[in-house]
């Protein structure tokens, strides 16, 4: 899987799903608009999503397992594209799980 190349008009949308008990207020979702951050927070934010690329997995989740869903909006060749990949939360990068715990913004000083 190939990294896109996302612009401006890129939204990051972070979850945590999974587990036994099925509690929306542990998916606690993060989004962001790439309009609404600077080219450094912007660089931070794509890798992030690079560094997930090789420990996504579409058979995670099972039994007890949680793991974060990682939604890329974009635009590509004029039209919508999505990026949708999902990360055992075991295998997640540290900058992955802190953007999800407090919407720290990997580049942000």
């Amino acid at each position: 899987m190939k990294m896109p190349a996302l612009g401006p008009e890129t939204s990051l949308r972070v979850s945590r799903q999974g587990g036994f008990v099925a509690a929306p207020s542990l998916a606690r979702p993060r989004q962001i608009e790439f309009a609404d951050c600077d080219a450094e927070q912007r660089r931070g934010l794509c890798s992030v999503v690079e560094r997930c690329l090789p420990v996504a997995s579409k058979n995670v989740g099972a039994g007890d397992q949680r793991f974060f869903r990682v939604e890329l909006h974009y635009r590509r060749e004029g039209t919508d594209a999505e990026l949708i990949l999902q990360i055992a939360e075991d295998r997640a990068p540290q900058e992955l799980m802190q953007f999800w715990q407090n919407g720290a913004i990997p580049g942000d000083s």
